[in-house]
């Protein structure tokens, strides 16, 4: 409720100082109504004859052949479209089917003579004035799609938005009635002209792209100056995107609240629950016949971190290969992020709670390290600490092992490069270690039986020289032999 909502960076100030009027989302919507207002009397003229969608209205004039001017109307554009594989979606959005014939690809470019929908052309040099028309026909869909979405959001569905935009004596209005007496009581407002620079309004923030429209228009049409007043109908008369909305900003605030609400009362009654499971954790498990991943509480602390951080890689490559698959099966695209992440967050957050319960009924049980590999791995570094008589025996071995390893680390080095997650750039940094510390066992192997051989190559020596008294441990002689064979 909360990571979803389009308010979660606002804090929780919001809810109460903030109305959807006053939003963002509000004045957002605002400019892209402005948008189909310009794209509306921009194209209208071209498209419409006394107000009525004309099919026979003249799109571009190009020539052909010298003497020979051609002209498309508005019902050539859209059977040329068609066969070129060129549609426009319900969302007015144009698009271009990939499989059509490529048919008009080798077309010359043609002199353009006139285009309807863009006056004013500047041509800086010769090669401007010449399209070829499947660039003029994909042009002109564009400029018809455009039409469609404003004529859809403005004169066939009417909305809450009032509109009296004037040039000299060109005006365009969708409410005859709006005057500057009355724009400011319909709630919302904007009013702009081009003799000043400031605007005067009563939103949060002024529409950023009003001027700029207005000024451009302007030039299509010549004239500079201009008086534009945009109010909107926060009564919300008219059941339209203004409405919808101000109920999905109202219903996301309550969304917002009640998951502040819950995440006040579940913090408490989850560390409630982890201090009352310690608590009842008993000292001693009574069945002393329950399996070694039973008792990781007799692991210690450093093995539980260790396996954690195993349990960590295998959850994420998890995550990586088969979570996410099941993720872009049963939910919708825009969620696939959060879905992921929210995967990742509560596998993560299990295997950390149950570490961390683990390590704490160790502590409670008197278990702080696992004293036996402690002592296991203290015995095998201190053969460190002995001199080998075959250091430059072992070097050349270490050498020759490293260099048969170094295809491994630059393989590692630049997949690591190459992915662009920090998932899988964790999961390559932890393979990166995982090697280096295979290497280091290898290493210390071929240390420890240099010195083993060293120790069976100086008890020979001393019983050869009549040395009695020199002793060596059965065992490590018999172990060493048994490698050997």
């Amino acid at each position: 409720m909360l990571y979803t909502n389009d308010n979660l960076k606002k804090g929780i100030t919001w809810i109460n100082n903030e109305s959807y009027e006053d939003s963002p989302a509000f004045v957002n919507q605002l400019e892209e109504d402005i948008q189909s207002i310009f794209d509306y009397i921009k194209y209208k003229d071209v498209f419409e004859t006394d107000g009525v969608f004309d099919l026979k209205k003249e799109m571009f004039n190009i020539n052909m052949a010298p003497d020979d001017d051609v002209s498309y109307s508005v019902e050539d554009v859209i059977k040329n479209a068609k066969e070129l594989g060129y549609y426009i979606d319900d969302n007015y959005n144009f698009n271009i089917y990939e499989g059509v014939d490529k048919k008009f690809s080798n077309e010359n470019s043609l002199l353009v003579n006139s285009r309807a929908y863009m006056q004013n052309v500047q041509i800086y040099e010769p090669g401007d004035a010449y399209m070829t028309l499947p660039v003029l026909i994909e042009e002109s869909v564009e400029v018809l799609s455009k039409y469609y979405a404003a004529y859809n959001r403005l004169i066939l569905n009417p909305g809450n938005i009032k509109y009296r935009i004037v040039y000299a004596a060109n005006k365009y209005t969708n409410d005859k009635e709006l005057n500057t007496s009355n724009v400011k009581q319909y709630g919302k407002y904007v009013i702009s002209s081009s003799h000043s620079m400031l605007m005067d309004y009563n939103l949060s923030a002024p529409p950023k792209n009003l001027s700029y429209l207005a000024t451009s228009f302007g030039d299509d049409i010549e004239i500079d100056d201009y008086d534009i007043m945009i109010a909107v109908d926060t009564s919300y008369p008219v059941k339209d995107l203004y409405s919808i909305g101000r109920d999905r900003y109202v219903q996301q605030r309550n969304m917002y609240f009640y998951g502040c609400v819950n995440i006040v009362c579940s913090l408490p009654i989850m560390l409630l629950s982890i201090i009352f499971s310690l608590i009842l954790y008993k000292k001693k498990d009574e069945n002393i016949s329950k399996g070694l991943f039973y008792r990781k509480d007799r692991w210690g602390i450093e093995v539980n971190v260790f396996v954690f951080l195993i349990e960590l890689v295998l959850t994420l490559f998890f995550c990586s290969t088969i979570g996410d698959k099941f993720i872009h099966i049963f939910i919708p695209m825009e969620a696939w992020h959060f879905s992921q992440m929210l995967l990742r967050y509560v596998l993560i957050y299990l295997l950390s709670l149950n570490t961390l319960m683990a390590i704490i009924k160790g502590i409670k049980n008197g278990v702080i390290y696992n004293e036996k590999l402690f002592t296991y791995i203290k015995k095998q570094f201190s053969i460190y600490k002995l001199k080998s008589d075959n250091t430059k025996k072992v070097i050349v071995y270490i050498i020759l092992y490293s260099l048969v390893n170094i295809s491994i680390y630059i393989v590692l080095l630049a997949v690591y490069s190459i992915e662009k997650t920090l998932t899988d750039r964790f999961i390559i940094l932890l393979l990166f270690l995982f090697v280096i510390i295979f290497n280091f066992v290898i290493y210390h192997i071929i240390y420890k039986k240099s010195i083993e051989l060293d120790k069976l190559e100086h008890a020979i020596k001393s019983m050869a020289i009549g040395d009695i008294d020199y002793k060596l441990k059965i065992f490590q002689v018999r172990k060493f032999l048994l490698q050997k064979a």
